[in-house]
Formats: C-alpha cells, sequence, structure tokens
C-alpha cells in the first residue's frame, strides 16, 4: 500500500514525510481493516512531525481523522461487516481495567494510545483499528464531511462540555469560554473576560507557554480554568449524532496522498480554507 511515514522528526518546510509501499496491514483479533478514502489533517499532526509533542515512536504514519470502508475482519469481530463505512479517530486504545477506564474516563487511561503518533494512522491506502474504538459513520456525512468531525468536532464538543456552558449566545462579561489555539498568551485575556464562576476549556492537545497570571485579575470570584485531554468513545459517538441531526458539514481543502508535506505546510501558514484532506483513489 502506499502511505505518507514520518523516519525523522523536522520542520514541515523540509518535507519529512516521505511516500513508500508498505505491507497491507493484516487486521489482529477484535481488529478491522478499512481501505481508507480521505484522511484530514490537524494541528496535532504538525505538532508530532515537527516534535513539539514527545515522541510516540519511529517511524510512524501519521493521521487521525479517518474514514474508509472495512474491507477485512480480525478472528472475532462481531460489530462491523465488510463494505461498512467507519471512521478511526485520535484515541486508539485504553487498558480497559484502571480507575480512569472504569469512570467513564477513558481519556486519561494512562496506557492509553494514540492513531498516527503511537501506531500507523490514515496517511496511507489501507489502516487497522480494533472494532471497538471505530465509529459508524452517519449517513448524514460525504467521506470528506466526516473525517474533519473526527477530530477537530470531538475535541471541540468536549471542550464545550468541559466549558460548563450554555447553548445559548454568551452575555458580556463570559458564562464560559474556550480556546482551540495553541496560544498560551491568550489564556489571560480570555480569564479577565469571564464573569464570576466562569470556566475557561483549554482545547489544544499542545499549549505554548502561559504567561504568569494575577490572582485578582484572572482568577479570583471562583473562576475554572479547565483542561481537555483527547477525549472518550462516547465523547465521539454523541458528536457524531448531533452533528448529523443539525447537519454540521465541515468546509474542506482537497490534496492527494502524495501532497501531505505541501498541505501541511499550508496548515502551519493558515493558508487553508476550512480543513485540509487527504483523498486517496
Amino acid at each position: 500500500m502506499r502511505a505518507m511515514i514520518l523516519r525523522a522528526r523536522a520542520s514541515i518546510e523540509e518535507h519529512p514525510l516521505e511516500e513508500v509501499e508498505l505491507p497491507d496491514p493484516e487486521p489482529g483479533r477484535r481488529e478491522i481493516r478499512i481501505q481508507v478514502r480521505v484522511c484530514a489533517i490537524c494541528r496535532t499532526d504538525l505538532h508530532t512531525i515537527e516534535g513539539d509533542l514527545p515522541s510516540g515512536g519511529l517511524p510512524i504514519v501519521p493521521g487521525h481523522q479517518v474514514v474508509g470502508v472495512v474491507d477485512a475482519l480480525g478472528p472475532g469481530c462481531d460489530r462491523f461487516r465488510v463494505g461498512d463505512r467507519v471512521g478511526i479517530a485520535w484515541l486508539r486504545r485504553t487498558c480497559g481495567e484502571c480507575e480512569f477506564c472504569l469512570a467513564r474516563q477513558e481519556n486519561l487511561c494512562p496506557g492509553s494510545l494514540y492513531t498516527g503518533y503511537h501506531e500507523h494512522g490514515g496517511y496511507a491506502e489501507r489502516a487497522v483499528v480494533r472494532e471497538s474504538f471505530a465509529y459508524p459513520i452517519p449517513a448524514a456525512f460525504t467521506d470528506e464531511q466526516a473525517a474533519p468531525l473526527l477530530c477537530a468536532g470531538i475535541i471541540g464538543y468536549r471542550a464545550l462540555n468541559r466549558s460548563q456552558g450554555s447553548r445559548d449566545e454568551p452575555p458580556e462579561p463570559l458564562h464560559s469560554a474556550i480556546i482551540f489555539a495553541p496560544a498560551g498568551e491568550i489564556v489571560p485575556d480570555a480569564l479577565r473576560a469571564l464573569r464570576p464562576g466562569g470556566t475557561l476549556a483549554l482545547a489544544g492537545i499542545h499549549m505554548s507557554p502561559v504567561p504568569e497570571l494575577d490572582y485578582e485579575k484572572h482568577l479570583f470570584h471562583e473562576k475554572t480554568l479547565q483542561s481537555v485531554e483527547a477525549n472518550t468513545r462516547r465523547d465521539g459517538r454523541e458528536l457524531l449524532k448531533e452533528a448529523a441531526a443539525v447537519p454540521i458539514l465541515p468546509k474542506v481543502t482537497r490534496f492527494g496522498l502524495s501532497e501531505a508535506n505541501q498541505a501541511l505546510i499550508q496548515l502551519s501558514r493558515d493558508e487553508i480554507d476550512g480543513t485540509g484532506l487527504l483523498v486517496l483513489d
């Protein structure tokens, strides 16, 4: 299969992703294999490639917003059939036994593994995942519309829940706020804009340093600062259900698989209209 692989971390401007031929992955017990149709790109891919995050292991095929069709089932699979359309997201595996998993906080599992970070992801023609961590894609979405929801959508949904805010248009000062940009320097301003008892949720997996906070200006009056780590599968299921009901239809800009480096360069320069999407034939 064709794949874009990262062998050594470097600036995306150096085109560190290499197009290669890899053996088709074989699904293990209770794993499914999908023929990838599309994979949305994400700033987390950039953080992985350029070294902003600790290495999850190299070489690695990035990509964690994957939509495709099941083309092989491992032993013991009973949730999907060949031909079903499914998605693969960032959270790839948890232990299922620790205190966090048992308390429905599997996103905090110390043994969690992530797609395109610890194990090969969707910048390839095929990918495997445990069937219990795959998502059925609602018929309301095309492949291209569904892919961006599998990270930006899910994390946005979890961040909204973590912000403890109303879904009504927020008043001034704010009851709640969410920061999606990995820019720590705006945290004090966002905290200052909150009303007493307000909540700020930080949705990024990586963030630049947060400046020194002034207790009275930024945190007094029982303001709450929340972080968001990955997601649970429940977040993903709920987000896809609600997004299909609206429906939320993301805008995308298409690239070929071999254009992954260039797509990520444009993402790093904020030159993409909507979400960048790798489209595989």
